[in-house]
């Protein structure tokens, strides 16, 4: 099961559904209702859901899917808040499994703000291993990604709250 949040125009949904193998499966999420209405027509054998990417766990529910193998983001994380990542973060350790990998890029520019640091602090608290590739400086603008696995379990309260217990989990 691959996932990917923030479908946008559909350049990367298009090439993870050429490079499926037989028999996985591609959910591709998309806040946008025009841009899902878009994706929608141009890209008919894709399975596009228009939510927002805080509600993944409910959406892989409702696809009777209980945990992703791989989830793709192009998300704008450094425009988001840090309520907003840490809302998404923990969807993403919630849906993804134990040997899962998460793999979100972002551009160089971006990576200058301080929203950047505190998503990347949400990385590391959030895997056990997070790793960044080299810029890519023939893309415009420059851009890297990140590699991100094992998922640091998500255990919730009984007051329902969301909490990390990094301490508790072996990395």
């Amino acid at each position: 099961m691959v996932v990917e949040l923030g479908a946008g125009t559909g350049c990367i949904s298009r090439h993870v559904s050429r490079s499926l193998k037989n028999g996985a499966t591609f959910i591709s999420i998309e806040k946008n209702p025009q841009l899902y209405k878009t994706l929608v027509e141009q890209q008919s054998d894709t399975c596009f859901v228009l939510d927002a990417a805080e509600n993944l766990p409910a959406i892989l529910q409702q696809h009777s899917v209980t945990k992703a193998d791989v989830i793709i983001s192009s998300l704008p994380w450094a425009s988001f808040s840090t309520t907003l990542q840490h809302q998404i973060t923990h969807a993403i350790r919630a849906s993804l499994k134990p040997d899962g990998i998460f793999i979100t890029y972002a551009y160089v520019c971006g990576a200058l703000l301080p929203s950047f640091a505190a998503f990347r602090k949400q990385l590391t608290e959030s895997f056990c291993t997070v790793d960044t590739s080299r810029i890519v400086w023939n893309n415009f603008p420059p851009a890297f990604l990140y590699q991100c696995r094992k998922p640091v379990p998500v255990f919730v309260k009984s007051a329902g709250i969301p909490s990390s217990h990094r301490s508790k989990y072996n990395c």
